[in-house]
């Protein structure tokens, strides 16, 4: 029991003339309306203060003693501040009070106890490899017109679990979804040579090589949690894991890596928004954008590149083969010796089989010019019987074909020419030269751009006035017509067309002046010094020379 005398240090008073409340012990009562008022007002799954529950509790629990003191006009019976924050300590587990003052998903990310390592469940390159977008903090404008912003684009990033290997990048106007997820997928599993080659970065193989297919995939439930994944990755891949939602530690690494990315490149560029939402009085990054979606590639790929191989020391403690080989703990090291001594769980397959796989489908048409995907942009192929068909095609009229559309390079497409025959990779003519490796979006852009023109096509103040210009003349002609001398008959009036056609020529050679003392029978004159030249026959090639 408390007991009647009080426990516990008195408030320390300097003012010797005040004299200081004498307060009450905490009874078992006490203690039990403490945990009551912490269940109902502190944990409610969001952080709330000491001071804010203790008063609260003493608005609900301690009212009619609080009333009653008042009107008494003497010290109310209460427990203090101190003692409640004393006994809630006490009486509640502290990590229980910590779990109870947030929501399920916060504490599982950021105060649950980390039981091992985010490799401990691979083994080596390949066994599992992460994927994750996010919206890149800086604004970009169209590649065709550097005054139209297009807004902040999507960056995937897939990267090697074990390794920590950048092995795919995808950058689009595209929202998170399967449409863009499929297109990291592809970079994942093709040559990075020839995807550096579209930007202008000269690499050789050994700088980047991760043209590889895992033994799984680490994903997010929205872009990978639909059928066509289910029914296109998933054959290719073998294993797809979906990561629960708002767990974004289950992905740690990529999510690490896009803060890493963050900081160092993109908050530095023009049009950033540096990761914070605007503010009232600062200037809009909108007006200050004027990077394209290729320039942003560019400079993520050599932020890849830099990263690729830059040195962890986590890495050096993950195998011994990096100390056998006198390597430093680089991702690009680690995947390489690995590759080299042939422990890892890569695979690699068909590229064309693998975009015809993970592509979407679409339509084209084969016409007389070529290969059509739209108005402005015609394939070629060489297949032996290309030709004929763009033959038929004229003649015949136009028919559809099944094709597979890359959206992160137009400079060539994949079409099924025949119903018996695979895919065939086709190549853009040099007539739609100007698209070549344009994104997507800078295409949309174009297209937008034409649809806009033509609806804003309106007849001009000059237009109008060369058109009246041309309905006064006719009517002049009409006018002029009706008031000359009538015929006798319609021969008469188309007879003799060659002399007056001659008359015509000499009035336009001949000033006006001389025109009178000619003839209407007289012929036109000839050049005399045309006249005296000489024939020249060209020499005759003899038979049988080539040259």
């Amino acid at each position: 029991m408390a007991g009647n005398k009080k426990r516990g240090s008195p408030i320390q008073l300097l003012t010797p003339s005040i004299e200081a409340p004498i307060g009450v012990n905490t009874n078992e009562n006490d203690k039990f309306i403490f945990i009551k008022a912490m269940k109902r007002f502190g944990a409610k799954g969001k952080q709330v203060t000491f001071s804010k529950v203790y008063d609260l509790m003493l608005k609900e629990f301690y009212a009619d003693e609080l009333i009653s003191a008042d009107t008494e006009q003497r010290e109310a019976k209460i427990p203090t501040y101190r003692a409640f924050i004393y006994w809630v300590n006490r009486l509640i587990p502290k990590q229980e009070l910590i779990k109870k003052q947030t929501t399920p998903g916060y504490f599982d990310r950021n105060y649950r106890g980390l039981n091992g390592a985010a490799t401990d469940h691979t083994e080596a390159p390949g066994s599992c490899f992460e994927l994750d977008a996010t919206v890149l903090d800086v604004h970009v404008v169209s590649e065709f017109r550097r005054n139209h912003v297009l807004g902040r684009p999507t960056v995937y990033c897939v990267i090697d679990k074990e390794s920590r290997m950048i092995v795919g990048l995808h950058v689009s106007m595209e929202y998170a979804s399967w449409r863009a997820g499929r297109q990291a997928l592809i970079n994942s599993f093709t040559s990075k040579k020839d995807y550096c080659a579209q930007y202008d970065i000269t690499i050789e193989e050994n700088e980047w090589p991760c043209h590889h297919i895992p033994q799984r995939l680490l994903c997010d439930r929205g872009e990978f949690i639909c059928k066509e994944a289910e029914n296109l990755a998933v054959p290719l891949i073998g294993h797809l894991s979906i990561a629960p939602p708002y767990r974004a530690d289950m992905k740690g690494i990529i999510e690490q890596r896009f803060n890493i990315l963050n900081k160092k490149l993109i908050h530095d560029l023009m049009g950033t928004t540096r990761g914070r939402k605007y503010i009232r009085g600062d200037r809009d990054p909108r007006l200050d954008a004027a990077l394209t979606l290729k320039e942003i590639n560019k400079l993520l790929i050599d932020a890849v590149l830099e990263h690729n191989s830059s040195v962890f020391e986590n890495l050096a403690g993950q195998t011994s083969l990096l100390i056998e080989s006198d390597l430093s703990p680089t991702p690009i090291n680690y995947w390489n010796i690995h590759i080299k001594k042939h422990r890892h769980a890569l695979s690699r397959t068909d590229e064309a089989q693998m975009r015809v796989m993970l592509l979407p489908r679409e339509w084209v048409s084969m016409t007389s010019k070529g290969i059509r995907l739209n108005d402005d942009m015609y394939y070629e192929s060489e297949h032996p019987e290309y030709d004929d068909w763009k033959v038929i095609a004229r003649t015949n009229g136009h028919w559809k074909l099944e094709a597979r559309i890359d959206q992160d390079n137009s400079s060539f497409i994949y079409v099924q020419l025949k119903h018996d025959e695979p895919f065939y990779r086709c190549y853009l003519r040099q007539a739609s030269n100007n698209f070549n490796n344009k994104h997507q979006a800078d295409i949309f852009f174009f297209e937008d751009w034409k649809k806009i023109n033509k609806k804003q096509a309106v007849p001009t103040e000059k237009s109008i006035e060369r058109h009246q210009r041309r309905n006064k003349i006719i009517q002049h002609a009409k006018d002029e017509l009706a008031a000359a001398e009538p015929l006798n008959s319609k021969a008469e009036k188309i007879k003799g067309i060659k002399e007056r056609r001659k008359k015509a020529i000499l009035e336009s050679r001949i000033s006006p002046d001389n025109l009178e003392s000619l003839d209407e029978n007289q012929s036109l004159p000839v050049n005399n010094k045309e006249k005296k030249k000489k024939i020249i026959s060209m020499l005759r090639r003899k038979k049988g020379d080539n040259k």
